[in-house]
């Protein structure tokens, strides 16, 4: 497999050079075979990639160059030809400039004062020496700006150098780090590393090259579809490069010493595009193809090793909703588990050790701690700090420790056993394309409504893992015709392309500039149109419509009969009630967020249609919501799948004339199953109503149908909580789960947050429900992924044994746990052949039971916790579909209601989860949130210059949520995405950014060299990292058009840079190029050949008879032309929308008059206004006029032009920002009045203006210092 990590600026590389052989004996040996066997630690790195060529670059890696390119951006060989330059007499600032590899590094957290005295340093190291540190100076550097920095806290003490070194970690482990480049870790399956480590020579070096050849297959595959950059505003345009610069670095055992053959390839996060400059690496397209570059990986893993040893595979199940892996077969899994559970040990006992520091110290360790408590747990399995292994000495322990696992058997004979068996499984030859095609989409689309061209290649690799090929490319040419079959016949596509673009805005294979590599979305006809007969269906009349007067006379009965107050339908249930049951249709759906009584709801729709003759049929995704649902309502109920699979079977189904079949918890409903059972209605005459929540949980398969229906008929929405006891806890529910930030502000302030380290935090997690327990509270454990949760339950049966409450052995379960008498479990896979209750119920997936009797031969007798049946599980069901049950999942626990919920929300919660996970509770939700971060068993125990491998993060907790309300993990119908793509190309704020992209390639290098002498001249020391940015382009045309209206560009540049620093600037031109526009004044009726409508902060398109150098340059001119055409069209079918749907922001426009010239100067302000809302993305929730009034950079200018065009207009407004309009010319001249005169190159930090101008500046206060060398150095302090 692959896994693709983010490497980071400064010392991030060293655990990767940290193993590198060194000491004993040299690489070079005369014998290579002795140097093979008898060198400590690993092989050198080697460059790979087809940029080092750009870079001349081969061969070995040395430190040195890792850290000039991964540690500061700059050329790899830098070093030398730094001395180079400045022995020519070069200036050490300008030297380094020379070498930078495109815009330098930021340098984040430089109101730390060790991180600025350090860039202080550097400086004064630089002007003396006229070089830079090497890792050893650095280190000296540190230390003595440490001891100086300790001494002012408390000079009486005698400062130890360890101390000094663990301030130094401490304070510098916590400093962000800009991103310098990917860490892609090809990792073969476990048992392939224990053939590499007990098969002998021979069959070492067969697999060791097996392995290198996939990964640089899988390598050259990512260099082809991921080594791309982006250029313009936003980086609209993705343009090819000449591929990646990487180092590679081999490895052969993991941290706790068992055999991993695994490899590092490092790609830098600097690339050559086309046109000569060295940008940032597309990191978006790198995370899109990771997955099908593991699975090429494996496959031509596979491919090689059994072609060149002769092995077999087999698959072995990894557990519940996980791809089985697929081994060699014959290796035991004694040794799979044997020489990949020393790890799991020595990690859990680290996080124990981490556990209890926290408990006695009350805050996480400092990074130094966390390094003594590493070193405590592996003591034990590893030798002291710093020994290195020979791999003659490895093999050695290894075949050792096979023995020990499997006692009695010949380790030899075993492997010889394993090789040179003959090839299974069918040949290519005999693969039928199109088959395998429909089988990859019809995998692909189970769990998704869309799809693009890397989810086809990745399943079709995966279907064609067992087929033998004779060579790498026969499966290459196999896999791509399924691919193409996949996606031409069994695939439509969405993203269509309206129009050619120019040749100048194509890449080189033809694609357009503006469409990403593999980005187009694919849907099947069979989801389109199971999407559109959902859709017929809910606006269908189909079965009774109950009156009004009985469905109110059923409500009351229902009332009467509960007999509580808080079972009084409030007016929205009613709401929902009528709607079910009166409405005639025969799809109907109703929204109903956490605890707003659906469920009371819904007894009251089952009284109300029964009142008519009819049945209710209780439906849902899963065994166990089915099971509670009908419960709840006293209705038969089963899953969705069970209905829909024994009706298409031909089985007798009880659907009638005259029924509801009522779906519960449909939004993780699959689109293709609600279909299936909505076919069945149909036939049978029955009505189908699903209610749910589109903003939880979404469907496993593929989904969205339930939002899609709620859209398209304005189903009922339920939007009284009812379930807390805090009311305002309701409200702050209800605000989350639309993303409303002001709900993350209510969890802080009430103290249901908690943060901390994973470790602890989950002890802390565990400790506060083990509490509730106590104290006779009901509450639950949650998490969103099956680690933490069978962490969580392992925790509690540890607690359950010492209290003597469950027995201390038991049936091993898939997971590695066990479980016995007095354990809690659930189970995870219907199996109907296992009734309970006298065959009233079966056992579910999600099923919780007590386990009362263990039987010898893993059996066990089990009790249900809510109704008390019981049954007994047999051995193979045990060991499969059994674990243990004292935490949920939040998938899990979707539907269940208790008086606390302690839910750990990790990093990658969704929106979704954690609004399922904070609702659970009627008296209490917590969150508990990893806002810390340990120092990984696998990075460096020491590094040059004492830093650690990436940036730690420190986020609060309020901070962690917020992250997560971002966070939307809905899916979206097919139907959604194909308006989504049919719009695309007309949406502005696309659109906008494309055509003013365009217009600066029309224009040429002569307009980007005159820009380029304007940045030169005005802000020489900005120079480099402005020309190397993505935003450029844009600085460039801003500049141009200041130069239009008589203002010299160099003057402003000066100017502007003096208004603040830029050092801690994610980007110098995109500071810039905000800074001038808010200046630069736009007419309210632009000159020039432009269509009715055009907006005026959008430029004019060239003149048709405007000369040009060449064809291409002319189809570009005509393109543009014709696209700022488009763009006026859009304006006024914008118009024409606001005028039919009147969204709530156009109530300051009054009603459209019926008055033709009226009617002309209205639409034509709804036109301008509606335009600007989508080019700046403003939402239709925002009831103002143009949005948020303080607004900066390009938006600026934008906003004030409107504002102009609107009060020219003469239409009296009703949004007091129209009175806004000013005049930017007499804010330019009064700025250059107050800006100091320049005497020569300006220099940031030096204005009298001390205005925030970046994130950075607003968190943390601006931090003016005039530009010195030591910010060449690197990010590195």
């Amino acid at each position: 497999m692959m896994t693709l990590h983010v490497l980071h600026a400064g010392d991030g590389y060293t655990y990767l050079t940290r193993q590198v052989a060194s000491g004993d004996v040299k690489r070079n040996a005369k014998d290579p075979l002795i140097a093979y066997y008898h060198s400590t630690g690993a092989p050198p790195g080697q460059w790979v990639g087809s940029g080092c060529a750009d870079l001349d670059v081969s061969g070995e890696v040395s430190e040195a160059q890792m850290q000039a390119l991964f540690g500061e951006g700059l050329h790899p060989d830098a070093d030398n030809m730094i001395a180079a330059a400045v022995a020519a007499g070069t200036d050490i600032a300008d030297a380094i400039n020379a070498v930078r590899l495109g815009r330098r590094f930021v340098i984040y957290d430089k109101h730390i004062p060790l991180v600025r005295q350090l860039a202080d340093a550097y400086t004064r190291f630089a002007q003396a020496h006229q070089r830079r540190p090497t890792i050893e100076e650095r280190r000296t550097i540190k230390e003595q700006t440490a001891y100086s920095l300790l001494m002012t806290v408390d000079p009486q003490r005698n400062w130890t150098k360890s101390e000094i070194r663990a301030y130094i970690t401490n304070v510098l482990g916590r400093a962000r780090q800009p991103v310098a480049g990917f860490d892609c870790v090809f990792t073969p399956v476990k048992s392939v590393s224990v053939l590499w480590a007990l098969g002998g020579h021979q069959v070492r070096q067969a697999v060791e090259a097996a392995h290198e050849a996939a990964w640089r297959d899988a390598l050259a595959y990512g260099e082809k579809e991921g080594a791309f950059t982006r250029v313009g505003a936003g980086g609209v345009a993705q343009v090819e490069t000449s591929g990646f610069v990487a180092t590679a670095f081999t490895h052969r055992d993991s941290r706790a010493g068992d055999p991993n053959l695994h490899t590092h390839v490092a790609i830098s996060n600097r690339v050559l595009a086309a046109d000569g400059k060295w940008r940032t690496l597309d990191s978006r397209q790198m995370h899109r193809i990771a997955v099908s570059m593991s699975e090429r990986y494996n496959a031509r893993l596979e491919d090689i090793v059994t072609r060149q040893l002769g092995a077999r595979w087999t698959e072995r199940s990894k557990g519940p909703s996980k791809q089985p892996v697929r081994e060699i077969a014959g290796i035991p899994e004694e040794l799979i588990l044997g020489f990949s559970q020393r790890r799991t040990q020595i990690e859990a006992g680290y996080e124990q050790l981490v556990t209890e520091y926290v408990r006695r110290h009350g805050y996480t360790p400092p990074r130094t701690v966390q390094l003594k408590l590493a070193q405590q747990a592996c003591v034990e399995e590893r030798p002291a700090k710093g020994r290195h292994y020979t791999l003659a000495e490895q093999v050695d322990r290894w075949l050792s420790r096979a023995g020990e696992l499997l006692p009695g058997v010949e380790i030899g004979a075993m492997i010889r056993a394993v090789l040179g068996r003959a090839p299974s499984g069918p040949s290519a030859n005999q693969v039928n394309v199109h088959q395998v095609a429909a089988k990859v989409v019809d995998a692909v689309s189970e769990h998704r409504s869309t799809w693009a061209v890397y989810h086809v290649r990745a399943e079709a690799e995966r279907q064609v893992r067992g087929v033998q090929v004779a060579s790498s490319d026969e499966r290459d040419q196999l896999v791509e015709a399924i691919v193409t079959r996949a996606l031409q016949a069994e695939s439509i596509r969405l993203d269509v392309d309206l129009e050619d673009v120019p040749t100048l805005l194509q890449r080189s294979t033809g694609e357009s500039l503006y469409r990403r590599r593999g980005a187009d979305r694919y849907t099947s006809h069979a989801l389109l149109d199971a999407e559109q007969r959902l859709l017929t269906d809910s606006q269908r009349r189909r079965g009774p419509a109950v009156p009004a007067a009985s469905i109110d006379a059923a409500i009351a009965r229902l009332e009467r009969q509960e007999r509580k107050a808080t079972k009084t339908l409030n007016p929205g249930q009613r709401h929902l009630v009528h709607h079910f049951v009166g409405s005639g249709r025969a799809l109907a759906v109703g929204i109903g967020p956490p605890g707003t009584g659906k469920s009371t709801a819904m007894r009251a729709v089952r009284a109300a249609w029964e009142s008519t003759g009819g049945r209710v049929i209780g439906l849902a995704p899963s065994a166990a919501a089915a099971s509670v649902l009908g419960d709840e309502l006293g209705v038969p109920a089963d899953t969705l799948h069970s209905l829909g699979v024994a009706w298409r079977s031909g089985h007798d189904v009880d659907v009638q004339a005259g029924d509801m079949l009522l779906v519960d918890e449909a939004g993780m409903a699959g689109t293709r199953m609600l279909d299936q059972v909505r076919a069945l209605a149909e036939e049978r005459g029955a009505v189908m109503r699903l209610v749910g929540d589109h903003r939880q949980l979404t469907a496993v398969e593929a989904g969205g149908a339930l939002r899609l229906i709620h859209h398209e008929t304005g189903g009922v929405e339920l939007t009284e909580v009812r379930r807390f006891t805090d009311p305002t806890e309701a409200e702050t529910l209800l605000k989350f789960r639309v993303g409303d930030p002001t709900a993350v502000r209510w969890y802080a302030a009430h103290g249901r947050l908690r943060g901390g380290v994973r470790a602890a935090l989950l002890d802390q997690l565990y400790t506060d429900w083990h509490a509730d327990q106590t104290a006779g509270r009901i509450s639950i454990m949650v998490s969103d992924t099956n680690d933490t949760v069978r962490e969580l339950s392992t925790r509690a049966q540890f607690a359950r044994r010492a209290e003597g409450l469950a027995e201390s052995r038991g049936v091993t379960l898939h997971d590695g746990t066990t479980a016995g008498v007095g354990d809690r479990i659930v189970t995870r896979l219907n199996r109907r052949r296992l009734p309970v209750l006298g065959a009233r119920d079966y056992v579910k997936n999600g099923d919780l039971w007590e386990v009362e009797k263990r039987y010898r031969d893993g059996r066990l007798r089990v009790r249900h916790v809510r109704h008390g049946g019981r049954v007994t599980l047999p051995a193979d069901y045990v060991a499969d579909w059994v674990e243990l049950g004292y935490a949920a999942t939040i998938y899990r626990s979707q539907g269940l209601t208790v008086e606390i919920s302690r839910a750990h929300l990790s990093p990658h919660t969704t929106r979704e989860s954690a609004v399922v996970a904070l609702s659970r509770g009627t008296d209490a939700n917590y969150g508990y949130l990893e806002t810390d971060q340990l120092f990984g068993l696998d990075e460096p125990e020491t590094l040059p210059g004492d830093l650690f491998y990436r940036y730690r993060n420190h986020t609060a907790e309020e901070q962690a949520l917020a992250t997560i309300l971002h966070r939307d993990g809905r899916e979206r119908s097919a139907t959604e995405e194909l308006r989504d793509a049919l719009d695309a190309p007309f949406r502005l704020d696309t659109a906008v950014a494309q055509y003013e992209h365009a217009l600066q390639v029309y224009r040429g290098e002569q307009d980007a060299a005159a820009a380029a002498r304007w940045v030169r001249d005005g802000i020489p020391q900005w120079a480099n990292d402005i020309l190397a940015d993505k935003a450029w382009p844009a600085l460039a045309a801003v500049l141009h058009q200041a130069d239009g209206v008589g203002v010299d560009p160099r003057d402003l540049l000066a100017q502007q840079a003096a208004r603040g620093e830029l050092a801690t600037a994610h980007s110098v031109a995109q500071v810039m190029h905000w800074r001038i526009t808010e200046l630069v004044e736009l007419p309210v009726a632009p000159g020039g050949d432009r269509p009715e409508g055009l907006p005026g902060w959008v430029p004019t398109a060239p003149e048709s008879g405007d000369p040009v150098p060449d064809a291409k340059h002319a189809e570009l001119r005509d393109w543009l032309r014709t696209k700022a055409e488009v763009l006026a069209h859009r304006v006024r079918a914008l118009a024409d929308r606001v005028a039919e749907e009147l969204p709530a922001w156009a109530a300051s426009l009054g009603t459209v008059p019926e008055d033709p010239v009226q009617r002309t100067t209205w639409l034509r302000c709804a036109g301008q206004i509606a335009a600007y809302r989508e080019r700046w993305g403003i939402p239709e929730s925002d009831p103002t006029l143009l949005g948020p009034t303080e607004v900066r950079g390009p938006q600026a200018p934008a906003r004030q032009w409107v504002e102009r065009f609107l009060t020219a207009a003469g239409l009296t407004f009703h949004d007091p920002t129209i009175q806004r309009a000013r005049g930017l010319q007499d804010r330019l001249a009064a700025l250059s009045q107050r800006a100091a005169p320049a005497s020569g190159p300006e220099r940031p930090g030096n204005g009298t203006e001390n205005q925030p101008e970046t994130v950075h500046d607003v968190v943390e206060g601006p931090y003016n210092e005039e530009r010195n060398i030591g910010h060449d150095l690197g990010p590195e302090p």
